[in-house]
This record gives C-alpha cells, sequence and structure tokens, in this order.
C-alpha cells in the first residue's frame, strides 16, 4: 500500500516532503506555473514522485492559459498527472506531455467494463469513485488501483467566481466560508486564473479505520487530499495514515476531530 498527497498550498508541501509519503501531487489552483519546476524538484530531492493536478473544469479559457505555460509542466518532469475532465487527457496528447495519467474520482468508473474501457482509452490507473460502498468496489473490482482515504470532498465546482458576482474578486485566490442555516462552515477554495471556484464538505472524509478493508480489496495506494489543513495538521494526518495503512497499527481519530466515512461501509459480504 502506498499512502499518495494531494497538497494545495507550500505549507502542506513542507510538511508532505518530510513524510513517510510515497507521492506528492501538486494541485493547480495553489501553485503558480512558475514555481512548478523548483516544487517538483524538492519532491524529487525528497525521493518521491510528483504528479500535477490539472483543474476540474477545462474549458477554451483554462486550454489556451495552459497551452501557454506548456514548457512550465515539461520543465518540472512530472511523473505523471491527475486527470479531472476527457479535455485535459486530449490536452496531454496533443501537447506530448508524458508520464502517467490518473483519472480522479470524479470521471466515474462504476462497474467492470468502465473500468476497463478506462485503462485502454488512456489512463493508467484510475482512482474509486467515492460514491461507491466497501461491497460495490468489491464488486467493481479495483485491485492495483486508488482509492481516496481522506480529505475535504466538492460538494460543487462552478465555473461561475462567487467572489466576482459578489463584487469581492481580488485575484488572490484567497479562501472564503459559506454557512448554511445549521451552521455548518462549507470552504470555498478559488482558481484565480480560470476563474473556479470549488465549494468543500463541511466535513473531511476520514477512512482512517478502513485500512485492512481496503487493502482486502486490492488497492494500490491511498490518497490524502488536503485543501485547508495548516502544516502541522497535514503532518498529523500522514502520520496517522501512515500508521494504520503501512504499520497496520490500531489508529483513531482525535475524539474532538469531526469527519464522515462517506458511502464506505466496512464489512464485505
Amino acid at each position: 500500500m502506498n499512502i499518495r498527497v494531494l497538497v494545495s498550498n507550500e505549507r502542506q508541501l513542507n510538511a508532505a516532503i518530510r513524510s513517510g509519503c510515497s507521492s506528492v501531487a501538486l494541485e493547480s489552483a495553489g501553485f503558480p506555473f512558475e514555481d512548478l519546476v523548483s516544487a517538483a524538484r524538492r519532491v524529487k530531492e525528497a525521493s518521491k514522485t510528483c504528479y500535477y493536478a490539472f483543474p476540474q473544469v477545462f474549458r477554451f479559457e483554462a486550454e489556451k492559459i495552459y497551452a501557454g505555460h506548456v514548457n512550465d509542466l515539461k520543465n518540472a518532469g512530472f511523473d505523471g498527472f491527475i486527470v479531472r475532465s476527457y479535455e485535459v487527457l486530449a490536452f496531454l496528447s496533443e501537447n506530448d506531455l508524458g508520464g502517467e495519467r490518473i483519472a480522479d474520482h470524479n470521471l466515474y468508473v462504476w462497474n467492470r467494463e468502465a473500468l476497463s474501457y478506462m485503462l485502454s482509452h488512456g489512463f493508467d490507473r484510475v482512482t474509486a469513485p467515492v460514491e461507491l460502498t466497501a461491497r460495490e468496489l468489491s464488486d467493481v473490482g479495483f485491485a492495483g488501483q486508488e482509492i481516496v482515504a481522506y480529505g475535504r470532498l466538492p460538494m460543487m465546482v462552478t465555473a461561475n467566481c462567487l467572489f466576482q458576482t459578489t463584487d469581492r474578486c481580488d485575484r488572490k485566490g484567497t479562501e472564503g466560508i459559506l454557512t448554511d442555516r445549521l451552521g455548518h462552515r462549507m470552504v470555498v477554495t478559488r482558481d484565480c486564473r480560470t476563474c473556479q471556484n470549488t465549494i468543500l464538505n463541511a466535513l473531511p472524509l476520514s477512512l482512517l479505520r478502513e485500512g485492512k478493508t481496503i487493502s482486502a480489496l486490492g488497492f494500490d495506494s491511498a490518497r490524502l487530499i488536503f485543501t485547508d489543513e495548516s502544516e502541522s495538521e497535514t503532518a498529523s494526518v500522514i502520520e496517522r495514515f501512515s500508521e494504520a495503512f503501512l504499520n497496520e497499527k490500531e489508529v483513531t481519530e482525535p475524539e474532538d476531530r469531526l469527519y464522515t466515512r462517506g458511502h464506505f461501509r466496512n464489512m464485505i459480504e
């Protein structure tokens, strides 16, 4: 089992580099093009593989922006890319960007036929859908693939910027907060290059106690997604998952930490 980490800023990157994870992916919105080479170099100097996660929405304007920075992506020497749309898959091929191509969980693989199709049409690895239970994951057969084991998952991705709509656009990429009628606070992240917002679940997914089940399902790696966590929080989460998944120790979440297990179920019948 490998622990793979997706980070959204430099502080989280610092924690990931010091950790025992095998791979670090850079979230596109959190790392300017001009910083990619140095960030990737730091990851590789720590003997870890380095990936780049493309935006979820990749329309004409985004493609135009990225077309002007193909050399930045090539010079960084990424080992692969996390792909969240078929437009990105085409962009990688058209611009001769090599490396492993990982389909993210939003490219929904819901049965064996879909999995086989994805792996024979451009993808080297897929990420299991977060909508499936353990039993359903077993039925599909995700041996050798990847699963999201931790992170605030998107509730909505919008190409219409909430900050711009409310006349608060400063193009600084700072996060916002939406509060619902029950007082739940949902972080809003933004990519100011492409004017995209992502509204995140108020509670992070955590499958910390499901290590044995995930291993039994044959997954090659577990992905930890970091969005608004501090450097110390990032380090703590990676350490807990490393102890549970790599060292097979009984580890629990801190008592004061709220989380969700999503659709995952521990029992496989």
